[in-house]
């Protein structure tokens, strides 16, 4: 996985592109084989969306969500609201958003919330496995954006899976290609499609 560059995973359904992406991740452990990056990443250092993390934002503030796990990496209360602003911000998000309910807030504003809950704790990779397969054009382009920024401006290598190649190829440096849960391709987007194998 290249450093400070947007891989894009894709594959039909069922073609072991959430599998890769907990591989990565270390939420699982393969059999065999190796996974490989431009350095070394801690599974601390990974932030992962997901469908399951739509599934936990059922209850409770926007606020209470970012700030959940605060306790685990040993925030200071005064350092975590602080920087909750400035992530907010960084992601296109008032705090007007604070002390609204997770359960009542749009898709694309709960795809920004989790990202926020993530770059609080600023990891070194972030993998977001199908997260904007359900919003329209205008919200998806708004994420494209923020995560180019991310890349340009904040050094984060990114990973995106999704059955949408189009989507994928507007936005990615390198594309993986599953089939099967075999990877048939790596390489850069512009020589993906001159190879048989896409």
């Amino acid at each position: 996985i290249e450093d400070n560059k947007i891989t894009g995973i894709i594959g039909r359904l069922g073609s072991g592109k959430t599998d890769l992406t907990l591989l990565i991740s270390g939420y699982i452990k393969g059999e065999k084989g190796t996974i490989n990056y431009n350095k070394d990443i801690q599974s601390s250092d990974i932030g992962i969306i997901s469908n399951f993390s739509y599934d936990d934002m059922l209850y409770g503030t926007v606020k209470e969500f970012i700030k959940r796990d605060s306790i685990k990496y040993n925030y200071k209360l005064s350092d975590i609201d602080n920087r909750v602003d400035e992530i907010l911000k960084m992601v296109g998000l008032s705090n007007d958003i604070l002390n609204k309910s997770v359960f009542s807030i749009s898709t694309s504003e709960k795809t920004r919330v989790i990202l926020s809950q993530i770059l609080l704790y600023n990891p070194e990779l972030i993998i977001l496995d199908s997260a904007f397969e359900e919003l329209d054009s205008k919200s998806r382009t708004k994420l494209f954006k923020l995560l180019i920024k991310l890349k340009k401006f904040y050094n984060k290598t990114i990973i995106i899976t999704s059955s949408n190649i189009d989507a994928i190829y507007e936005l990615c440096d390198n594309l993986i290609l599953l089939d099967n849960n075999n990877i048939v391709f790596y390489g850069d987007k512009y020589s993906a499609f001159n190879s048989e194998e896409v």
